[in-house]
């Protein structure tokens, strides 16, 4: 994506002078060099103050960054943990399966819980399944059948013993996976007796891959080799297809890797063998590509510090431009003396400008139906409310689009409510193979479509609300031929309800049906809703 720079030019030329003489030469002495050293002065105070400006752009961006990183986790771990319980809820109601587990039956309950495994591992990542009886002997790996007989002594089993209760939490297994396992005792009906223990677990994984693709952001995750024991980690690595480098760092190794590589001067750091702070930031380069980099811990159940996740966030473009405008600002302070009033002022502008563009970035981010197989109305609601308290949660852009078939009521009229029928199916088709992965299509009644944008400003949206209607319109759709649709596109406010919301959609929309029909409409403030009509 190509980005339009400002470019300032200046020029300046010296005026007439006599040949030096004696006294020329001393007043050009006594007034060009002190002036030649503020302009020196000035051009190194601008450097400096520019590279520390950046710096607290960049510096801010990576905690922004690393606090929606934390929190994405921490709110994922509840939400998985959430999907556990109920699971977890349903078997509790199973006497089968209480009695298999009191009776110590093995076949039984393998035979009861592998289709259920096999849903929970499709639908809910579910990685674990365990039956212990209550000495915390394994008596079933529904996920491991031929492993059995062992004595459970991890941390969630141990607190459900002690407790008496469900017990959760991420746990580092043998093979260096973080695992997220609730464990629950069961008891004897009308007793407190317990029969043994039950355990679900998913390994998080896909959590941490998750929050990389959400957030743009590249992660690794170290884990201290003072809970692991070299062979069974390497047997883990081995077997999940992944690299094992005991030996690369001291006291560490690299468990989860998402990115392709560690950058060198990141790897440097840890193969040091001096413990980072968990708020240490470095910088790295590596094939052009500037990083940031940030030390969030990882900790077990146990409140055990047992890794740390390593957040690498590409600034590559804030350094470009940084390097940029001090190219610019330096040449223009080492101008002609003449110039140096209008470079200060063309400077202050720049400087200006550029600020209210970050500030204005920084703003921005914070600030289905049977017939065409789109959300319908009901989900849409749904989709809405989650997007925008998504967006409200991590400060992320949210647009919405409202589009309707111009002169829709002509198609009902000429060629009948079938095909009028067939060409709302047809576009619903159309529109979602035009749209992004991300996006949601949705009707939104009769003629009328939402589509949902997340991470999207209102620009974007419109760009791609004209992309669409400009395919509509080239395209063709049957019997009914040529056919034109209306746009209007609005951004997510921080406090918006959906009605604030869709309603400036709709005023938009309305907007590009009272000035011609075929054409896209942001919102602005001067629009005033109205039922649009196709």
């Amino acid at each position: 994506m190509g980005f339009d720079a400002d470019v300032a030019t200046t020029g300046g030329g010296a005026p007439g002078a006599k040949r030096p003489g004696g006294v020329t030469a001393r007043l050009r002495l006594f007034f060009l060099a002190p002036l030649a050293g503020v302009i020196v002065v000035i051009t190194g105070l601008l450097i400096y103050g520019f590279y520390a400006h950046e710096s607290k752009e960049v510096q801010r961006e990576v905690g922004r960054m690393q606090t929606a990183l934390d929190k994405m986790y921490q709110d994922d771990l509840a939400h998985n943990t959430g999907m556990l319980r109920a699971a977890m809820e349903v078997f509790r109601h199973a006497p089968p399966l209480r009695e298999a587990l009191a009776n110590k039956d093995r076949a039984r309950l393998l035979a009861l819980t592998t289709p259920v495994f096999t849903k929970l591992r499709a639908n809910l990542n579910v990685t674990h399944f365990y039956f212990t009886g209550p000495d915390r002997v394994n008596l079933l790996r529904v996920h491991q059948p031929d492993r059995y007989g062992d004595v459970i002594n991890r941390y969630t089993t141990l607190e459900a013993e002690r407790t008496g209760a469900a017990a959760y939490g991420v746990e580092l297994g043998q093979l260096g996976t973080f695992t997220l396992r609730l464990v629950e005792p069961w008891y004897a009906p009308g007793s407190r007796r317990p029969i043994g223990y039950v355990e679900l677990g998913m390994e998080i994984d896909h959590i941490l891959r998750g929050m990389q693709n959400f957030l743009g952001a590249q992660v690794f995750v170290l884990v201290s080799k003072e809970y692991l024991r070299r062979q069974s980690w390497e047997a883990g690595m081995k077997m999940f297809g992944r690299a094992s480098e005991w030996d690369r760092f001291p006291d560490a190794v690299l468990n989860i890797q998402a990115a392709q590589a560690l950058p060198p001067a990141v790897a440097v750091k840890f193969a040091e063998g001096q413990p980072l702070a968990t708020d240490t930031v470095l910088e790295a380069v590596q094939d052009r590509t500037a990083y940031r980099l940030a030390l969030s811990p990882l900790r077990d159940a146990a409140g055990r510090t047992v890794g740390q996740m390593v957040v690498l966030i590409d600034v590559t473009h804030h350094v470009s431009e940084a390097h940029q405008a001090i190219w610019l600002s330096a040449a223009l302070a080492l101008g002609a003396g003449g110039a140096l009033f209008a470079f200060f002022w063309w400077l202050t502008g720049r400087i200006g400008r550029r600020i209210e563009r970050d500030e204005q970035a920084l703003h921005d981010m914070a600030t289905h139906d049977r017939l065409t197989g789109a959300w319908n109305r009901r989900r849409f609601d749904e989709l809405l409310a989650r997007e925008m308290k998504r967006a409200h949660r991590y400060d992320l852009p949210l647009s919405l689009i409202m589009f309707d078939i111009d002169h829709f009521k002509k198609v009902n009229d000429i060629w009948g409510h079938q095909a009028g029928d067939d060409l709302l199916a047809v576009l619903s088709v159309y529109v979602s193979a035009n749209i992004r992965d991300t996006d949601l299509l949705a009707r939104w009644g009769g003629e009328e479509f939402m589509v949902i944008a997340p991470n999207t400003g209102v620009e974007a949206a419109g760009r791609l609300a004209e992309k669409l209607r400009v395919l509509i319109e080239g395209g063709n759709f049957g019997e009914v031929g040529r056919i034109t649709c209306s746009f209007g596109a609005t951004q997510f406010q921080p406090g918006d309800t959906a009605e604030d919301f869709t309603g400036r959609a709709d005023a938009a929309m309305y907007a590009a049906k009272q000035g011609g029909r075929n054409r896209v409409e942001r919102y602005e403030p001067s629009m005033k809703g109205g039922n649009s009509s196709s």
